[in-house]
């Protein structure tokens, strides 16, 4: 009931549970909440991590601060941006090279 009220949360209808979460759900006889968090497949997440830290931060009265976590996500979807602009810089030169072997 008061996780409800708690602002950007909103009760999962229908979903397919796996892991842990899904075995506590399945098995347990007493009442159980899961917060769940969209993320990105391939690696890890921080924002939605921050996300979920803020919910609980509400729900249980907290006071934890944020804001490293959310420091940490921004750098590394820095990396990532960079690492993906190397990568397909280098995907263009090699392209270009096996072409230059056609002509």
């Amino acid at each position: 009931e008061k996780l409800s009220k708690i602002k950007k949360t909103k009760p999962l209808k229908e979903s397919i549970i796996l892991g842990v979460s899904g075995a506590l759900m399945l098995r347990s006889d007493i009442p159980i909440t899961c917060i769940f968090a969209e993320t990105h497949v391939d690696f890890p997440d921080s924002k939605a991590a921050s996300n979920i830290i803020k919910i609980l931060d509400e729900y249980l009265g907290l006071d934890v601060d944020v804001k490293p976590l959310i420091k940490q996500a921004k750098e590394f979807e820095e990396k990532v941006k960079n690492i993906l602009k190397q990568s397909s810089y280098a995907s263009k030169i090699k392209d270009k090279k096996r072409m230059s072997y056609l002509g």
